[in-house]
């Protein structure tokens, strides 16, 4: 009877331990998430920075799939040569 219910209360133990790795777990795979979408969402910043500083001078050297979205190819393929691109920085 005493060694049953040894077994029962390592057995418990066991299960709780292995429930605390696996929220453990998740609460990583959770925060990575979060980290690779901000990461994300700084490297899309980057891009379209990049494009609208440097794409409109060589738009009819760029490759094919060159613009993720019809925005970015909107603005490098309409911009008029005469007018300078946008630097976001004003009175400069």
């Amino acid at each position: 009877m005493i060694h049953k219910r040894e077994v029962e209360r390592l057995i418990k133990e066991r299960r709780a331990l292995y429930e605390a790795e696996r929220q453990q777990e998740i609460q990583a795979l959770a925060s990575q998430q979060v980290e690779q979408e901000a990461r994300g969402v700084q490297i899309e910043a980057e891009k379209r920075r990049l494009l609208r500083e440097h794409a409109v001078e060589f738009r009819d050297y760029l490759p094919k799939g060159m613009f993720e979205t019809r925005e970015d190819y909107d603005y490098v393929m309409n911009f008029n040569k005469k007018d300078p691109p946008h630097s976001g920085v004003q009175g400069a």
